[in-house]
């Protein structure tokens, strides 16, 4: 693929005008940084320069950096969380919120994992109608190896909840096969709360995520139907037991007549 981009951007260089990246990249402007690497500046009243030094290697770069964030591709993912924001309006005016949040992962065999969980790194207070009610752990990325078919559930609930405050949140769900935790802004929906709480835009998680690998493979299948052809095996001569052994020498022993 890096080498299909490319060549294809050496065509551009060879047999365009100054204007051709813009039009060709208009719908996807990541890439224009890759085709000014090595074409200089490109616009619609300006020459194209002679190709930079060392392009190829900074387009490498940002081409990786472009295909990272593709949200769709199984794989390993770091992910940060830059920002938990939520609505003053439904908390209790003067309670203090201790801001949390949680990442589970469940398999399509059902198997529940906690990925990340911010309370091991201490308290995020604010008192409502004071401070704002945000949290961050940009500082604290995490990753996650997901596949097509797994569910990822994020949390973000009040350690200090009252008996009428809404307690937790959930982050909305994407389409299906789409990387749940892509970078953006994402929805928060009111999980556990009093009756007269409602839902608010205001009430959202931002995410940074990229690509980093690929996952690796699940070996729970393929031990168990190795040990299951091992043990359904046929026996052989060198598979025999001892006493089985013993026997058959003694079976095969020649008679001597004195």
């Amino acid at each position: 693929m890096l080498r299909r981009v490319l060549y294809f951007l050496l065509m551009i260089m060879t047999g365009g005008t100054a204007g051709v990246g813009g039009w060709c990249f208009k719908d996807y402007p990541e890439l224009q940084p890759i085709l000014a690497l090595f074409l200089g500046r490109v616009d619609d009243q300006v020459q194209v320069d002679e190709p930079r030094p060392g392009g190829l290697a900074k387009a490498k770069a940002v081409l990786v950096d472009v295909f990272s964030r593709i949200p769709n591709r199984p794989g390993v993912y770091t992910v940060r969380i830059d920002e938990v924001r939520l609505d003053p309006a439904q908390f209790t005016k003067g309670h203090t919120v201790d801001i949390q949040a949680r990442v589970r992962q469940v398999d399509e065999q059902g198997r529940e994992s906690i990925v990340w969980e911010s309370k091991t790194y201490g308290e995020n207070l604010a008192m409502v109608g004071r401070d704002e009610l945000s949290a961050n752990w940009s500082n604290r990325p995490f990753e996650i190896d997901w596949r097509a078919g797994d569910q990822v559930i994020v949390e973000v609930w009040d350690r200090r909840a009252g008996l009428f405050s809404p307690t937790r949140f959930t982050m909305a769900r994407p389409g299906p096969n789409a990387f749940p935790l892509a970078s953006g802004t994402h929805a928060l929906e009111v999980a556990s709360r009093s009756r007269s709480a409602a839902e608010s835009d205001l009430n959202r998680i931002v995410l940074d995520s990229r690509r980093s690998g690929d996952s690796s493979p699940r070996l729970d299948g393929a031990v168990e139907r190795s040990s299951a052809s091992r043990s359904d095996a046929p026996r052989t001569a060198s598979s025999r037991s001892a006493p089985d052994r013993a026997d058959d020498d003694q079976d095969e022993r020649p008679i001597i007549i004195r």
